[in-house]
């Protein structure tokens, strides 16, 4: 009778665990603090490829209790924002395998200089507060299968025992939800590459999108991770550099960026200009590192202005003008001394005669 009867305590237990939070023994209760995580599509199904947008929901019936999370899911390089509660928040992923978290295989958010700045502290209410994250701007999912996604969260607690404090203690907040990952198919991949290849390539077409379906059809193009779709943004590094190699940068579709590049460098009507020679310069790199091997950056731009000083003879008007200065902002370089300097060496007879010659 008594095992019988923890057999059937036993799912309930389990349940109870999940919802409750998570906290110190002999910690007061925080049952009054409610926290949903969720999937904002209505949801949890999703293709390979496809944007995965989330949401955290916070409220508390009790007034001036619980600190709303200050500067939660932001992820900007710029600024340091002074919070009276500072909420750390993360994610992790089981099971370990068939996904790629950006901050661990690229470089992550970090913070390099600006302002400091004031975020002025506000309580939760009834009334639920909704914080939005895009999933996929932080992980890539590359296998089909189920996924679950544990969030945990530091909220600040503002009762009588620390509102003369100068610092609020905090009690941490575990979620989880599970999301069903299953393979794309070639016609909803179709119509990704045609929205955005009009949202990044058109701009004309700009004015003829709402905003948000503007910048949604960007986001999915970026997210979609096919050749079609890492060769458009290819071509988008002409005109939006910093962007679309954010994008590539993640894609796993690299090498067929690198070479729509490639491509373009030798393009009689493109304009090759340093920034798209830089971007190149740096996938390039990139794809080394994937394969695991080892090159010198200055080796890849020494190859790549070589490519492209040759391919000017046939390109036209302005365009020939304007890689040949990007050949000319690209010089030799020796390689690096003791104290870490490299300079620049004299071009090639070539290079000066066509210089001249223009």
């Amino acid at each position: 009778m008594y095992c019988s009867k923890l057999k059937w305590l036993a799912p309930a237990l389990v349940l109870a665990g999940s919802l409750t939070l998570a906290q110190e023994a002999g910690t007061p209760s925080h049952s009054d603090l409610q926290v949903q995580f969720r999937s904002a599509a209505g949801s949890n199904r999703f293709r390979i490829g496809e944007v995965i947008p989330i949401e955290v929901l916070l409220s508390s019936p009790k007034p001036n209790r619980y600190l709303e999370p200050c500067a939660l899911f932001r992820e900007s390089n710029f600024g340091f924002p002074q919070c009276r509660f500072f909420s750390r928040w993360s994610f992790s992923i089981t099971p370990e395998t068939g996904w790629v978290d950006y901050t661990k295989e690229f470089d992550g958010p970090r913070t390099f200089g600006g302002p400091t700045f004031e975020v002025p502290a506000h309580y939760l209410t009834a009334q639920p507060v909704i914080f939005s994250y895009v999933l996929t701007n932080r992980f890539r999912f590359d296998k089909p299968g189920e996924y679950t996604i544990h969030f945990q969260l530091d909220v600040g607690v503002d009762d009588e025992a620390t509102k003369a404090q100068a610092h609020p203690r905090g009690t941490t907040v575990t979620r989880e939800i599970v999301l069903q990952i299953v393979p794309a198919d070639p016609g909803w991949q179709k119509e990704i590459v045609h929205q955005g290849t009009e949202a990044w390539l058109e701009p004309s077409l700009r004015e003829t999108q709402s905003l948000l379906d503007y910048k949604r059809a960007r986001l999915a193009l970026c997210t979609l991770g096919t050749p079609d779709a890492a060769g458009v943004l290819a071509k988008a590094v002409l005109s939006s550099y910093q962007e679309a190699e954010n994008c590539l940068q993640r894609s796993p579709s690299l090498s067929a960026a690198v070479e729509e590049m490639r491509r373009l460098l030798v393009d009689p009507d493109i304009a090759v200009t340093p920034n798209f020679f830089s971007v190149l310069v740096r996938l390039d790199a990139e794809e080394f590192r994937r394969v695991g091997a080892s090159v010198l950056t200055q080796d890849i731009v020494n190859t790549e202005r070589d490519v492209l000083f040759r391919s000017l003879p046939r390109k036209r008007g302005n365009a020939q003008y304007e890689s040949l200065s990007t050949v000319l902002r690209n010089p030799l370089r020796t390689e690096l001394n003791s104290g870490g300097d490299a300079l620049d060496l004299p071009f090639s007879t070539e290079v000066i005669t066509a210089a001249a010659d223009n």
